[in-house]
């Protein structure tokens, strides 16, 4: 078998180990889903009952919100729409799955990869996914691979309008920490943390990076650049990242809790 023809596969092998992470150890999505599924005639969120579950069965249901997250990347990744129907046929196979986990991998792809879900036509229920809140860039090097950056710029961007005008350095690292994610540190969503924040993102005049003045020894704050000013708003930033507050810190908490560990024993 040729290079080229095994490329494909072992995208979608990679995107289904690190979506899986991502979407699949969500603690309330892990209750519907167990309840929601057509094996689980009880059909209940009693704890106790889902508790109670064979772990072959929730198994099979992380591995569906997997597969789901991991096919709409790669729709992201080719810029083609897809349909409740494609979903339902390719990827869950039960119509009866499909409200449930397809709003648990929309939320997933927002906040945590920047990615939105988009209902283009609501007869045919079509969607396109798009980068949030209309900004130009995802931090892919290499088009059709990697996992989107933008979930995480949105934050420091949040961050920063939530502090006024300008963030100090502690101040955004302390909120990342609490989010798995460290300076110094390999993430496998995001990288080096650092290098994004200080050199990418300043590259892309998404931030500036400035010495706070009169400081010995030095410290630092975040500022937005200009690009940021042209392609979003605060009240847009400060709305997404008070979603992220409400849904989102578990599912970066507990991604980061595990990805990083699966990805290095790979």
């Amino acid at each position: 078998m040729s290079h080229r023809s095994r490329r494909p596969a072992e995208r979608r092998d990679r995107h289904r180990r690190r979506s899986r992470v991502m979407a699949a150890r969500h603690p309330e999505g892990e209750q519907e889903m167990a309840a929601r599924h057509p094996e689980e005639e009880q059909g209940t969120d009693d704890p106790q009952v889902l508790e109670g579950a064979p772990t072959s069965l929730r198994e099979s249901l992380y591995g569906k919100m997997a597969d789901l997250v991991g096919f709409l990347l790669q729709k992201y990744h080719t810029r083609q729409p897809t349909t409740e129907e494609e979903i339902v046929s390719w990827v869950l196979r039960s119509e009866q799955l499909f409200p449930s986990f397809f709003k648990k991998a929309c939320e997933c792809m927002q906040l945590v990869l920047g990615i939105d879900v988009q209902e283009v036509d609501a007869r045919s229920h079509t969607y396109i996914l798009t980068t949030t809140l209309g900004l130009t860039y995802n931090g892919l090097q290499v088009p059709e691979q990697g996992l989107p950056k933008t979930g995480l710029l949105v934050i420091v961007l949040g961050l920063i309008a939530w502090e006024g005008h300008w963030a100090s350095e502690e101040a955004i690292w302390n909120v990342l920490n609490m989010l798995g994610v460290y300076a110094g540190r390999e993430h496998f969503i995001y990288g080096e943390p650092r290098e994004l924040l200080t050199n990418e993102w300043v590259q892309e005049r998404y931030l500036l990076y400035r010495q706070l003045p009169g400081t010995s020894p030095a410290r630092f704050a975040f500022l937005w650049g200009p690009r940021a000013y042209a392609e979003t708003t605060t009240p847009q930033v400060l709305e997404r990242c008070i979603k992220i507050n409400d849904r989102g810190m578990k599912y970066f908490s507990q991604s980061a809790g595990t990805g990083g560990q699966r990805e290095e024993g790979h």
